[in-house]
């Protein structure tokens, strides 16, 4: 007799198929190191971060032990020092802590003290609506993190938005280089839900008031790694304007052992159109919702680099347990 742990999704709850491009406007907490320069001292060009073990792609969650909610916090804190001395920086990388030591410069021109660090405290992106939890109004995305240059399993969130998004081309993979969905959207345009969550499986948050994100949705049953087989399953997804259609895969391959992964299964997409259009799976694509036998089992979530027709998937269970309200 073998034992199978089974989840089972709360009935009463009701879920919705994505399949549409949308636009992630996202706000770490701390501030993100996207490169140095040199500051102009008394002394000549100084790079106050050369042996400082700082790396690009580091969140400074604080200076001094004062907690660092954006780039502002450093800036003023810098601005309001009066003596030379070495600050202790503490940074997040991959989700572990480094206490670091940096000698501010006084920069000549401004006569404030600098780090010599380009910073940012926000990133863009694109990617597809996986589900919508309609019973919450919630919704899942992505089925992989929003990364820093330098992070591979996300960064903790202050805040964010989700905004609709419209397809106006497609750069396909070639050489080795993943394709891209060209997508664009304003942040001046009315948000369709904030952003609370960003892990190794997806982007999270809540439908705003408003939102016309459910509107012409099917609702659709979920299916978790119990139910999916080797076969003929499709996705949906939008690679022109901001209309969903749905093409035809196979899953290759499956991973029925227990515990939580972000790789759960290798799909293989055989649809023509698809192939014609995009060369296969392109970023942009990651979050594409797949069905097969009728229900939601999982999401797209990376493609082989020296195979643009195949790629990752995440089941859908997995990525449902990250977000409950």
């Amino acid at each position: 007799i073998k034992n199978l742990k089974v989840n089972v999704a709360n009935k009463n709850e009701e879920f919705l198929i994505g399949g549409n491009c949308i636009g992630f406007d996202i706000e770490s907490k701390g501030a993100i190191v996207v490169g140095g320069s040199y500051v102009l001292t008394n002394s000549g060009l100084v790079n106050p971060i050369e042996n400082s073990g700082l790396q690009i792609g580091d969140i400074i969650t604080s200076i001094d032990d004062i907690i660092v909610e954006d780039i502002n916090t450093i800036i003023d804190y810098l601005n309001n020092m009066k003596e030379d001395k070495t600050v202790k920086i503490s940074v997040l990388r991959n989700n572990d802590k480094y206490d670091l030591s940096i000698k501010p410069e006084k920069d000549l021109q401004s006569n404030n003290y600098k780090l010599g660090l380009w910073l940012k405290d926000n990133v863009l992106g694109i990617g597809t609506l996986t589900y919508i939890n309609d019973s919450q109004k919630t919704y899942g995305a992505l089925g992989h993190p929003i990364n820093t240059e330098k992070t591979t399993n996300g960064f903790e969130v202050e805040s964010g938005r989700i905004y609709n998004c419209t397809v106006l081309g497609v750069k396909e993979a070639e050489n080795n280089n993943a394709g891209q969905l060209l997508g664009t959207f304003s942040t001046s345009q009315e948000p369709q839900g904030d952003i609370v969550l960003n892990n190794k499986y997806g982007v999270y948050g809540n439908l705003l008031s408003g939102s016309n994100l459910q509107d012409g949705r099917s609702e659709i049953e979920l299916g978790g790694r119990d139910f999916v087989k080797h076969g003929k399953a499709t996705i949906l997804c939008c690679v022109n304007g901001r209309e969903i259609s749905e093409f035809d895969i196979e899953i290759i391959k499956t991973n029925y052992q227990p515990g939580k992964n972000d790789k759960n299964m290798v799909i293989r997409v055989i649809d023509k159109e698809l192939l014609k259009l995009t060369g296969g799976i392109v970023q942009g694509m990651s979050g594409s919702p797949i069905i097969q036998n009728g229900k939601l089992i999982g999401a797209i979530t990376h493609v082989f680099l020296n195979d643009a027709s195949k790629g990752f998937a995440l089941y859908i269970d997995n990525m449902v347990d990250q977000y409950v309200v």
